[in-house]
């Protein structure tokens, strides 16, 4: 099985990366810096040095593939400001890599998964699309987003989909976002209407497990989507 992960050369990418690698896939890691992706290289993963940002090299590296999964990674974290101060580039890089290049690869990869009949995409996804907090406008505003393309697109696929269901295996604090969100957090209470079960100390920048058709933390069955007969594509994302 192939599988494609984007913003594999640190991080919860490069963990996913190499997990796989370990359990026998042919892993395709996508990142900006060759250094790493040559270290990847060393465990037998094929490293894919883009800017996912740009859509034509992105295009050209990676429209030829045809992976069995799809791993959305990759993301930006903006400086951590008061949106009104925000750079007007930091701004457009946000919304290109969080958001705009996540639906230009899928768009890119996901029909050839329907076509075949089968497949997976998953999206990593963050408290922060729905637990705002001071300074992080934007990067909540992206990570919403996700969580709102990737549920779509369930119902998009539901005639050739059977759909998964949803399950949160854990949440994971990353970078400088962590300290800071404990920061804001003590500071003007935020976080506070987190749903139970969804939320972690650790703030925004997280990673989730295996999304159910069900909201996380309800106790109401898992929805199952009923398909025709014929090839059937499992589809299961990682969103918040």
């Amino acid at each position: 099985m192939q599988v494609l992960v984007t913003g594999a050369t640190s991080g919860i990418g490069r963990a996913i990366a190499l997990a796989l690698r370990r359990h026998g896939h042919d892993v395709v890691a996508v990142g900006r810096t060759a250094a790493a992706l040559q270290a990847l290289e060393q465990h037998g993963i094929q490293g894919v040095c883009v800017d996912l940002a740009d859509r034509d090299a992105v295009t050209r590296k990676l429209g030829l593939l045809q992976p069995d999964v799809l791993v959305n990674n990759a993301g930006f974290m903006p400086p951590l400001t008061h949106f009104c101060d925000m750079a007007p580039h930091d701004i457009d890089q946000t919304i290109a890599v969080n958001f705009s290049a996540v639906v230009h690869l899928t768009r890119l990869l996901a029909p050839a998964m329907r076509q075949r009949g089968s497949g997976h995409i998953f999206f990593t996804g963050s408290t922060a699309g729905h637990a705002p907090c001071p300074n992080f406008a934007l990067y909540c505003a992206t990570k919403a987003a996700i969580g709102g393309f990737a549920q779509a697109l369930r119902l998009d696929a539901a005639d050739r989909i059977a759909m998964g269901r949803r399950r949160r295996l854990g949440s994971l604090g990353s970078g400088r976002g962590r300290g800071h969100w404990r920061r804001r957090r003590d500071r003007v209470g935020c976080g506070g209407s987190q749903r139970r079960g969804e939320g972690d100390s650790h703030g925004p920048p997280a990673a989730h497990g295996t999304f159910q058709s069900r909201t996380a933390g309800s106790r109401t069955p898992a929805r199952h989507v009923r398909v025709p007969r014929g090839p059937r594509l499992r589809c299961e994302v990682r969103s918040s």
